[in-house]
């Protein structure tokens, strides 16, 4: 395959950012909660071609984080903007069924936007470089404002940097669109003009909005971006770590509750054995 020579020349002359070969696409800001590096990927090896492989994503809003999962293993994450708490990214199961490359950004009709004007592709455009639709209203897009990731500061759409934004585009063509070449991918993503490609098959999208997370022999505590208050905390918490095998009636509540506040500063890692009375 020669998508990365292609695309890595043309796209970075144009725009500052890249992708690399289909199945093999290149770095994206992957970010593990609890750690500071990325985590190590599958092999080039198992992201080559399968026959009918599953391909989802998934959401956790107070981690900013989204994942890219094929059947149970997760081949991708990315650091996230979500919804300010006043314009929440809705949560649940939804499909991806189309991919916009250089789209328009057009304004909504609501307050904040009614005196925006339609913005056209390019290096400033709100959208970023392509954009997923989840929902009519709702998207998953490239930004170029790239100081608002890692929080809650859009209008309930889930941005990237155009960088990761194009990376998950194409990885998402290449398990949803099998019919498209290499070479039509190549000349779609290093173009400027704006295509509309829906998906030969659907891609699930989850939006959840887990407060704690099991990695290993730790909890990473997130902050609770839309104030659901301790109650619906509480019970998230404990779901989530009876999840994980977590022995949930030796769980130390107040422990717990304090960490869910100091979560609210910054996600609070700890020791599952902290965790106890």
């Amino acid at each position: 395959m020669l998508l990365v020579a292609l695309v890595t020349a043309v796209a970075v002359a144009a725009i500052g950012s890249c992708a690399s070969k289909r199945a093999r696409l290149g770095p994206a800001s992957v970010v593990e909660p609890g750690q500071s590096s990325a985590p190590p990927r599958d092999s080039a090896a198992s992201l080559g071609t399968v026959s009918a492989p599953a391909l989802r994503l998934e959401l956790n809003v107070p981690a900013f984080r989204l994942d890219v999962f094929r059947d149970t293993h997760r081949v991708r994450s990315y650091t996230v903007a979500v919804g300010l708490p006043d314009d929440q990214t809705p949560r649940g199961d939804f499909e991806i069924s189309e991919v916009e490359w250089n789209p328009w950004w057009i304004p909504p009709k609501s307050d904040w936007a009614k005196n925006e004007k339609p913005e056209p592709p390019g290096p400033t455009n709100r959208v970023g470089r392509v954009k997923l639709r989840f929902l009519p209203l709702y998207l998953v897009h490239g930004t170029p404002f790239t100081e608002t990731l890692g929080a809650a500061r859009s209008r309930g759409c889930v941005r990237l940097s155009n960088r990761d934004a194009v990376d998950l585009a194409l990885l998402v063509h290449e398990f949803a669109s099998p019919e498209l070449s290499d070479a039509r991918l190549a000349s779609v993503a290093a173009d400027t003009a704006t295509v509309l490609i829906p998906l030969a098959q659907p891609v699930s999208f989850a939006v959840r909005y887990e407060l704690v997370e099991v990695f290993g022999d730790s909890a990473v505590f997130y902050p609770d971006v839309y104030e659901i208050g301790w109650p619906v905390v509480r019970k998230s918490v404990f779901t989530r770590l009876a999840r994980a095998r977590v022995d949930t009636s030796a769980l130390d509540e107040v422990a717990i509750q304090a960490l869910t506040a100091r979560a609210r500063r910054g996600r609070a890692v700890v020791a599952l054995t902290g965790l106890g009375r």
